[in-house]
């Protein structure tokens, strides 16, 4: 299965938008019962933002964001993507306080690796299954 494929089943297993919101001008989170809303700056980077949930297998709860995120930063960041740094950054220092074990170990996890944005500077990641993009990842 193509990774496109393998993104969509992601959206619709974690009750996600068809498009995992990539079209929308802004994206809505929920915090301690309190919801605002933040502008989507890069739809393509959304999507891989999502394609590594799929790489690493972090969830898409608040520990996951973080998880997710320190992996990010660890395997070379956003590189092609400045405007959408804060968020990674924000989720970074988030997860120092809700999940500061998980964060470290994610970030840990993360070093000597390429996720999706680095790759995607490399090759047309969207005609790869999921198995060949984890190997590429390292």
């Amino acid at each position: 299965m193509k990774i496109l494929d393998e993104l969509k089943h992601f959206w619709e297993v974690n009750n996600l938008p068809i498009d995992g919101g990539v079209k929308d001008k802004f994206n809505e989170v929920s915090i301690v019962g309190f919801s605002f809303k933040y502008p989507n700056l890069d739809g393509k980077a959304l999507m891989l933002h999502d394609l590594n949930h799929l790489i690493t297998g972090y969830k898409t709860n608040w520990t996951g964001e973080c998880e997710v995120s320190a992996w990010e930063l660890a395997s070379g960041g956003r590189k092609g993507y400045a405007a959408t740094w804060i968020y990674p950054i924000s989720l970074v220092l988030i997860g120092m306080v809700i999940c500061p074990f998980k964060t470290y170990k994610a970030f840990i996890n993360g070093l000597g690796k390429r996720n999706s944005f680095i790759i995607s500077n490399q090759t047309n990641i969207w005609k790869l299954t999921k198995t060949e993009l984890i190997t590429l990842v390292g």
